[in-house]
């Protein structure tokens, strides 16, 4: 090996270890921004229902899109005229891409649910922002709409989701009625009856329609739908109900 070759080789790996030192540094005063937020009080809005005083209710609809039970579901929206909220999974988003241009076309609304449905407890920062970014490039590329809603999978997480979802300007949505769909043993009078019987004004409802059968889900949909309109409950979606909450 020549000394020519020997000094840009030295210049090379210089110039590698100085960015690396650098790239680490600037992860390093991102972590501690974050890390910081643990302790503060967070200013962005968390949602766990709408307004009290307006006999309205939020369906809302987790880790899809799923090529079975989407259509479904969708079909059963469309013909009560009832409009959703869809907070979907990225990593199935490509290969139900008719599916989410669907759901935007017939004026429901999609949030962002992360990528792979990541755990906050033990995901770090830099993947927590890569899932959210990669889902919202992906829902804004096949439905020309930008992102404004994440709901946290498993639900109410700490500060890493709670810290980067602030400081990506989103409002994180929760709910106030779970009925356990996601338990593949829940039959669909039971997710019916359940609904039927908490409801209250202002009421954000979990279901799924991703994950293994969404048979319960598809049943019981028609039942809540019907039974909550008898009861007097218009449907909306959640950039809607934030509307009439502020107002």
């Amino acid at each position: 090996m020549n000394r020519e070759t020997k000094i840009a080789l030295f210049i090379f790996f210089f110039a590698a270890v100085l960015a690396t030192a650098f790239a680490g540094y600037l992860y390093y005063q991102y972590i501690e921004l974050l890390r910081s937020k643990e302790t503060e009080t967070l200013s962005g809005t968390i949602l766990w229902h709408g307004n009290r005083d307006l006999p309205e209710i939020a369906l809302t609809l987790d880790d899809g899109p799923n090529s079975k039970a989407t259509p479904r579901i969708l079909d059963i929206l469309k013909e009560n005229d009832v409009k959703a909220t869809f907070f979907v999974l990225g990593k199935f988003i490509e290969k139900n891409k008719d599916i989410i241009s669907r759901e935007s076309e017939e004026g429901h609304l999609i949030g962002n649910h992360t990528f792979t449905h990541a755990n906050g407890k033990i995901t770090d920062l830099a993947k927590i922002n890569r899932e959210l970014a990669k889902t919202d490039k992906l829902i804004t590329k096949y439905t020309g709409k930008s992102v404004k809603y994440f709901r946290p999978p498993f639900g109410f997480e700490n500060w890493r989701f709670l810290a980067e979802a602030e400081l990506l300007d989103y409002t994180i949505v929760l709910w106030s009625i779970d009925v356990g769909d996601w338990n593949d043993h829940k039959a669909a009078k039971d997710l019916s009856s359940k609904v039927l019987k908490l409801a209250k004004n202002g009421d954000i409802i979990l279901l799924h329609d991703g994950g293994a059968s969404r048979e319960a889900v598809i049943d019981s949909l028609p039942v809540i739908i019907k039974g909550l309109k008898k009861k007097g409950y218009n449907f909306v979606t959640i950039d809607e109900m934030i509307a009439h909450l502020k107002n």
